[in-house]
């Protein structure tokens, strides 16, 4: 959030603008509180053109570029019939909306506009954001406040009252060619009106062809994209990259120290330097006095597990891994699920000559059976078994059998020591929790451009379910028949014959 000082700067003092004429016209020249007017109007037009030179010199690295174009005033003409007509004041139909077509709500045709107790107008093209509206630039009488006395809303701006009953607001009558009014017009001024003129995409993002609506996680994606292609893809990089996709604050500054977790409507964590708010449900990870760096994250909505040096990876941090057809050979229907809990080891001596181990995986049940068949036949033929490598004797000239190898493992711990380890990293989100400022789509093409070939990333996501009791008692079933399509042959009932099969159709929504 920008900081507002005044005087910013000498293009703000209007009494040393005027000094710099001379002293006649400071001192001595009895009418200098004209010029003094005149030095200041200046001033303010030179700092606007000063605002953009810095802004073009910023421009230039995609660190500092900044978002959005900031205009000093900009003049706002309303015409009393144009408010509350604008199209985005028409019923939205989409998935979330409360507004829909039924029998209750008889009221609700399309391309009717919505009632509104705002007053609702079209916003100048581009405008992002505003904080002030005004009825005059010197000395205004009337100040409106952005979120409480109007809001901005994509490319409207809703004002709380009616901006004609103002008194203090000149209005201008518009006459037809008789002379009546037909029309009244305002003019209001704009203070710092924030607008978007496309710079993030202008000058960094077409050269990785994805144009997204101006926001700092679009920023912050380009930055880690590019910060990737120079220095070398790092969990940092991915790892700011995933954060700006899915709209999640990370730590920002260098280091910082938890003070405050509280909880209200929202979670909200606050440092000695930051205030990082979450929604409702989202349980910290953080506890007060931790001491954070740049790019952690501080709740259980996103979580990133680098899979180096074989990491003990507990049950709620990571429940299971499964590996699908890109990571499994050809011929499996579906994935197999390495859960990450105790499990006992089978042994088999004597097959082909060699002892085959297995343990219990979810999947298929032919998918898993074929994927321990694989396993072993794979190891029989570079004569180097599963079961002879996990052998617990020292030097071993015998195939094990169950007393010489272990009885209980860990399948998602073996998987993640042995094959995931320095080539995989896990990213982990909570689902069910929405971020505003997420962006629009996940640019797939981008993540895989940053994705070192031999490495794969690993997306698990924690979906939130509710289980339903229902009582078998309270059910009962009939079987009923219905009438088949109608024969259009004659057919000799000799030499037909016909039978029924009643089947049992259920499952589970989840």
């Amino acid at each position: 959030m920008g900081l507002f000082r005044y005087p910013q700067n000498d293009l703000d003092n209007s009494n040393l603008l005027l000094h710099l004429l001379g002293t006649f016209w400071a001192t001595t020249y009895q009418g200098n509180s004209l010029l003094q007017d005149l030095t200041s109007v200046k001033g303010q037009t030179m700092q606007q053109t000063y605002f953009h030179l810095m802004d073009l010199i910023a421009s230039v690295s995609r660190k500092d570029i900044p978002l959005y174009s900031e205009q000093d005033w900009t003049a706002l003409v309303i015409k009393e019939s144009t408010l509350n007509q604008n199209q985005a004041l028409l019923y939205q139909y989409k998935t979330g909306n409360t507004i829909t077509y039924s029998s209750s709500n008889t009221q609700i045709y399309y391309g009717q506009q919505a009632p509104t107790s705002e007053f609702v107008i079209e916003a100048p093209a581009r405008l992002a954001n505003c904080y002030l509206v005004c009825n005059k630039i010197l000395m205004p009488t009337v100040t409106l406040v952005q979120g409480i006395d109007f809001t901005t809303v994509d490319s409207t701006i809703r004002f709380k009252d009616n901006p004609f009953s103002n008194t203090a607001v000149p209005k201008k009558d518009i006459l037809d060619k008789q002379g009546n009014i037909i029309d009244r017009e305002i003019t209001l001024w704009l203070y710092s009106g924030l607008y978007d003129l496309d710079w993030l995409y202008e000058q960094f993002g077409y050269a990785l062809r994805l144009k997204l609506k101006t926001s700092k996680e679009y920023k912050q994606f380009i930055n880690a994209i590019f910060d990737a292609f120079v220095e070398g893809t790092s969990v940092r990089t991915q790892q700011l990259a995933l954060a700006a996709i899915f709209g999640i604050p990370l730590v920002i500054d260098a280091e910082e120290t938890v003070q405050h977790i509280v909880t209200t409507s929202e979670l909200v964590i606050i440092t000695d330097k930051n205030v990082y708010m979450y929604p409702a449900g989202v349980n910290p990870t953080v506890s007060v006095g931790d001491r954070v760096v740049a790019g952690d994250t501080l709740t259980d909505m996103f979580q990133i597990f680098e899979l180096n040096n074989a990491p003990a990876l507990t049950e709620e941090q990571v429940r299971s891994i499964v590996l699908e057809s890109g990571l499994l050979g050809y011929g499996f229907f579906g994935g197999i699920v390495f859960e990450n809990k105790e499990v006992p080891i089978t042994v088999e001596e004597d097959v082909d000559g060699y002892t085959k181990i297995s343990w219990e995986l979810g999947g298929f049940t032919f998918d898993v059976e074929k994927f321990w068949d694989d396993v072993h036949k794979s190891g029989v033929t570079k004569q180097q078994t599963l079961a002879m490598l996990l052998d617990v004797r020292d030097n071993p000239t015998t195939q094990p059998t169950a007393a010489s190898l272990p009885t209980t493992i860990n399948p998602l711990h073996f998987l993640v020591s042995n094959l995931l380890r320095n080539h995989a990293t896990i990213l982990k989100l909570k689902s069910g929790f929405k971020a505003s400022n997420k962006l629009a789509f996940v640019p797939v093409d981008q993540l895989r451009k940053i994705q070192p070939p031999h490495t794969v990333l690993i997306v698990l996501t924690d979906l939130q379910y509710q289980d339903d009791n229902i009582e078998v008692d309270n059910f009962s079933e009939e079987l009923s028949t219905f009438q088949a399509n109608s024969n259009v042959e004659v057919l000799n009932p000799t030499s037909v014959t016909e039978s029924i099969r009643a089947t049992k159709l259920g499952g589970r929504c989840v």
